[in-house]
């Protein structure tokens, strides 16, 4: 009988537990342990286990690691939370992708240095590229680099930043009162009457969407789908019960809410209603009324993610919000000046009823003890200038917009979108094929972008992109040139399979 040959990172597993029958899934899910443990949104949790398994070894280097649908099932999570989790260790360098052989664990140069010695042919080839490999396009980024009213804004407070320091200890849980005063008078100013009491300013508006999460832990809440990733790994780490609800041009469906039955209401409906991450889409007016009357009807709490209200294609104000129908609503309003004034600011806020400012305020404690006071100060001297802010951001993003659509047209006829109402993204939709599949091929290609089923609780959108707007006209063009060279490798390809598949 022939002896079978001896396999390192097999007898590594072999030594470190991997049973006999267990699926290498299931051993990288005991291995992790109890990850899931802790704060942060579950990719983060997720990320962050196995990058310290990969830094111990006990994940061994050069080991193919499960795909993402055989991890998820093993760590009973949905398929898009896995693929977040690996692409943030490819963009940390803790893992790598070969073409069509799948992911592996340490940085793709280890793996070359290990080629290079079994197979002298291919050093030439790589050795004798010619010139250095094109930079990484980055269309993982959906916002704008920092107004031009922060360095004006940021010399003015240093002229009483000393004061600042001497008036307070520095810990102000609620916020700056200058700031809150500057955020109730805007909702004030859109229809919405506030009191500085109303307002808790968090570290970015995706802690502002943890600390709601956390009021609804373990309870039905209703998201739209596709939404930002982000809002739905924060629902999940409160361990929510995520309905999805679809999208169409005039925003989410509030139809299908109308559907539910008694026993399947949900506590809370979070709609990111001007406008949507990714589609861009606003929910209009008559389905506004509609989701409060539901509201009404059932006691849910609308949760409304106003963090994109100041990105609009279109020179006019952002409608008010949705607390304004009803002032006695159970509604909770999130901001953001992040995607207006900088995302280095990470400065957002809740907006609500006394009492549930009440239930957020311990929580808001316990998690940092309040957002930094100088990033809150230079919020509130940028306050002031918001419709001037917003008319360069418009300007901004329609130069892009032209950029990139006019590329596309020219570049890739047979993708197709939407036009977005507001936001800095574009809805790509695929003629055929897989995103996901897309993606990874792009990256290969040092082209980092994120696939449909990353904005879905349930891996849906197989066939959609996000592709933001937000780089120089130039990085544009050159990005959509360069996803045209991939697309170009890879659409005979799939459309083979599917001829195939079809015969």
């Amino acid at each position: 009988m022939a002896r079978s040959r001896s396999h390192p990172v097999r007898d590594e597993l072999d030594q470190s537990g991997l049973r006999s029958g267990q699926t290498l899934a299931a051993w990288i899910a005991e291995l992790i342990g109890d990850w899931k443990h802790g704060r942060g949104p579950l990719l983060s949790r997720l990320s962050n286990a196995l990058e310290a398994a990969i830094a111990r070894g006990t994940i061994p280097a050069g080991m193919r690691l499960p795909s993402e649908r055989e991890l998820a099932q093993a760590l009973d999570l949905s398929r898009s939370t896995v693929v977040a989790a690996y692409d943030r260790l490819k963009t940390d360098g803790r893992v790598h992708t070969l073409r069509g052989s799948g992911t592996y664990a340490g940085s793709a140069p280890s793996l070359e240095r290990s080629v290079r010695f079994s197979a002298g042919r291919l050093v030439s080839i790589v050795d004798n590229q010619a010139g250095p490999r094109p930079s990484a396009i980055e269309f993982t980024i959906a916002a704008l680099p920092g107004s031009r009213e922060i360095g004006p804004a940021g010399e003015r407070l240093a002229q009483h930043l000393g004061t600042l320091s001497t008036e307070t200890p520095g810990y102000l849980p609620l916020g700056l009162p200058a700031l809150r005063r500057e955020i109730a008078h805007a909702y004030s100013r859109r229809g919405l009457p506030t009191q500085p009491e109303q307002i808790i300013v968090t570290s970015g508006a995706q802690q502002a969407i943890s600390l709601v999460a956390q009021l609804f832990r373990g309870t039905r809440v209703a998201l739209e789908d596709p939404t930002n990733p982000a809002s739905i790994e924060a629902f999940r780490a409160a361990n929510a019960e995520i309905v999805s609800i679809s999208m169409d041009a005039d925003g989410a469906r509030i139809d299908e809410l109308e559907r539910l039955t008694t026993n399947a209401i949900p506590r809370a409906v979070y709609t990111a209603s001007t406008y949507n991450n990714p589609t861009g889409t606003m929910l209009t007016a008559e389905r506004r009324r509609r989701l409060v009357e539901l509201s009404r009807r059932d006691g849910f709490t609308i949760v409304e993610d106003e963090t994109l209200c100041d990105i609009s294609h279109r020179a006019v104000e952002p409608p008010p919000p949705i607390a304004s129908i009803d002032q006695d609503l159970s509604v909770i309003s999130i901001g953001s000046a992040c995607k207006l004034f900088w995302g280095g600011l990470r400065i957002g806020w809740v907006r609500a009823t006394p009492d549930i400012v009440a239930l957020l305020s311990p929580l808001k404690i316990v998690a940092d003890l309040g957002t930094s006071l100088v990033g809150q100060a230079l919020c509130a001297e940028l306050m002031p200038l918001r419709e001037r802010v917003r008319e360069e951001r418009r300007l901004q993003l329609e130069l892009r917009y032209q950029t990139v659509t006019q590329a596309l047209q020219r570049e890739l006829p047979n993708w197709t979108w939407e036009e977005p109402l507001g936001g800095s993204s574009l809805w790509i939709e695929l003629p055929y094929g897989d995103a996901s599949g897309f993606v990874r091929e792009a990256e290969r290609h040092e082209i980092r972008l994120a696939a449909g089923p990353v904005f879905s609780a349930n891996d849906r959108h197989s066939r959609r992109l996000r592709l933001p707007f937000v780089l120089e006209p130039e990085e544009l063009l050159n990005g959509v040139r360069r996803l045209a060279v991939v697309w170009e490798s890879y659409a005979p390809h799939i459309a083979m399979r599917s001829f195939d598949a079809v015969v």
